[in-house]
């Protein structure tokens, strides 16, 4: 059969392309170590975009080379096996695994039929190589709590009124509050770390105020008056400075936090300071006053947290605080709010 000069061509540039696609691509099994980060791509094209960035130090599967480009099979911890490209300059081979030697066969006896050979068995696949567990550098957490301990209470206080004194009890109603408790933590070394976290609660409730009161009145007998008052304010702040432990440290799925360590509260209440008789109406009046106070107290606790997707996770909490803060409304007046408590909950847990 005679070419065409046109057919000549065509197959001189097939097989210039056969053999320089043949020269680029070079058979290659073994083991590497990501060198720098370098993201992997579906294919040997930096314009694409990546799949994944891997993390120095990571190890993989080399499959081949491309030129410039390693294939190469990296384990990812919940998707599996993962193959792409990376740069042949971010890996650096450790090992490569030499193929297999077949046995020299034993020269023929004349005369003497020659056993078959049996093909030696499949060499088996190489394990992938394992992930290394990366060092996490802290965490973040978005917590309710709910507290155990009502903010109830009751005082009784006595002050001089109309040249006599008057006693006044008040029974403040409370709430167990929902506390809003965000946290953001460092790890320092080997688990320990510290972290810095912040509680909020807030109510507005009522109290029942019973007196013994003199009248305004010189040699006047004393009364005893009741009554309710509403509207009473308390809102509750505290930062917490805490050392830390984190089992474990690494990225694995779950992981636990026990903290401890001071706390700075600040707490406004409203408070009764005192009932006044009046000869018109209205005859009973209950005087209430808000204060602010800040006081050093301190707490502890535990945190729980599941990976459920990437940095992801959610986690349950429980974390106990005191304070004793003392109050001084009026003049006289000496009344004294304990703050904090047993708090549980749960929320968002985000590690990075």
């Amino acid at each position: 059969m005679t070419l065409t000069p046109r057919l000549r061509v065509w197959l001189v540039g097939i097989l210039l392309l056969a053999a320089t696609t043949a020269a680029r691509t070079q058979p290659i099994s073994g083991n590497g170590v990501i060198l720098n980060p370098s993201p992997m791509y579906l294919s040997p094209d930096p314009t694409r975009v990546p799949l994944t960035t891997l993390p120095a130090g990571v190890q993989v599967r080399v499959l081949a080379r491309e030129g410039d480009w390693l294939r190469v099979v990296f384990r990812d911890r919940y998707l599996g096996d993962r193959t792409g490209y990376v740069l042949a300059a971010n890996v650096r081979i450790e090992s490569v695994a030499a193929p297999p030697s077949l046995p020299t066969p034993a020269p023929p006896v004349p005369g003497l039929v020659q056993p078959a050979t049996a093909a030696p068995p499949p060499r088996p696949a190489p394990a992938p190589a394992p992930v290394r567990n990366e060092r996490e550098h802290g965490y973040v957490w978005l917590s309710g709590t709910f507290q155990n301990e009502s903010t109830a209470f009751t005082t009784t206080t006595s002050t001089t009124q109309n040249g006599a004194t008057a006693t006044v009890t008040t029974e403040y109603e409370g709430v167990q509050p929902v506390v809003a408790d965000v946290a953001i933590g460092k790890h320092l070394w080997n688990g320990l770390g510290f972290q810095l976290a912040g509680t909020w609660a807030s109510q507005i409730t009522d109290a029942n105020v019973a007196a013994t009161v003199p009248l305004p009145v010189p040699g006047a007998p004393l009364r005893s008056v009741a009554g309710r008052t509403s509207g009473i304010n308390r809102q509750e702040l505290a930062v917490h400075i805490d050392a830390s432990f984190a089992i474990p440290i690494t990225k694995s799925l779950a992981q636990v936090v026990v903290f401890a360590g001071p706390s700075w509260f600040r707490v406004k209440q409203g408070l009764v300071t005192g009932v006044v008789v009046n000869d018109a109406p209205p005859f009973e009046s209950i005087t209430v006053v808000e204060s602010t106070k800040q006081r050093l107290g301190y707490n502890a606790g535990i945190e729980a947290s599941v990976r459920i997707y990437k940095a992801l996770g959610i986690g349950g909490l429980v974390r106990y605080s005191k304070a004793e803060l003392p109050f001084s409304p009026a003049p006289g007046l000496d009344i004294t709010v304990t703050a904090g408590g047993v708090q549980a909950g749960g929320g968002l847990h985000f590690r990075f």
